[in-house]
């Protein structure tokens, strides 16, 4: 009796239902599949997408609304201190004693070498301060990215900081040839304080805006860009690759001038 009855059920006809919601589960599956193959292929990092963060951040030089991403920071700082170590390269040398004598064996006139000093001394102030800008408001816009704001956290302390600073510099500098001795050294004690106070946050802040991952989702400040584990491992790297290059200019410097 209990074989028939197993016969019976083994024999039930499957509904239309239950097939359709099985083909149903395997084309959401298939196209889920093919959705997170596609986000892979998008993941990889090309040299057109390096360019296209460079002139973006230069697009929003003066942009301190919006987000930018960790990977967007990096390269735009690589890209600039790239061109700007080259920049200075050249203008270092024009700036040398070097060129005179280079200058001096060609014939130069002395208002073309002059022409040359100044032309030199304008490009290596301008490789040092502009890109400084472009960068200061990314970092506004990366600490955005980290769902905070910039003022208020960071940039209020390290403003305030620096006019204090400043104000007891020339207080100092007003009494120095004066009587006041002790009020000197009172004020000396305030702007060595004062100093390490604006130095760590200064500090805080570029380690906040360098290396601290941004928020995933969209936050008061608008949609996050370069989401992903492959764009944060990528950041990553640029990061140390930027530490590791600039340490190797620093020696080269410092083998030049000593030796």
């Amino acid at each position: 009796m209990v074989k028939d009855v197993k016969k019976n059920v083994s024999k039930k006809p499957v509904s239309k239902k239950t097939v359709a919601k099985k083909v149903t589960t395997k084309s959401v599956d298939k196209k889920i599949d093919e959705v997170v193959v596609k986000d892979k292929m998008e993941d990889k990092f090309t040299p057109d997408m390096f360019f296209k963060i460079f002139f973006e951040g230069w697009k929003r030089c003066f942009d301190l609304e919006g987000r930018t991403s960790r990977l967007e920071l990096w390269v735009f700082i690589i890209m600039n201190t790239l061109i700007s170590v080259i920049i200075q390269l050249q203008c270092g040398y024009i700036l040398s004693s070097r060129f005179l004598v280079v200058a001096n064996e060609m014939g130069f006139s002395i208002d073309k070498i002059e022409s040359y000093i100044c032309w030199a001394s304008f490009f290596y102030g301008v490789s040092i301060i502009v890109p400084l800008i472009a960068i200061g408001a990314m970092m506004v816009r990366r600490m955005h990215d980290l769902g905070r704001a910039a003022w208020h956290g960071y940039v209020e302390q390290i403003f305030m900081g620096v006019v204090v600073l400043s104000l007891l510099v020339v207080a100092m500098d007003c009494l120095a040839d004066t009587d006041y001795a002790y009020t000197i050294l009172a004020m000396g004690v305030c702007f060595v304080t004062i100093f390490y106070s604006v130095l760590y946050y200064c500090l805080k802040f570029l380690g906040t805006t360098l290396y601290y991952k941004g928020d995933e989702k969209k936050n008061e400040f608008g949609n996050p860009s370069y989401v992903g584990h492959y764009y944060d491992d990528l950041a990553l790297k640029f990061g140390n690759f930027y530490i590791l290059f600039i340490l190797t200019i620093a020696m080269l410097y410092l083998g030049v001038w000593y030796f």
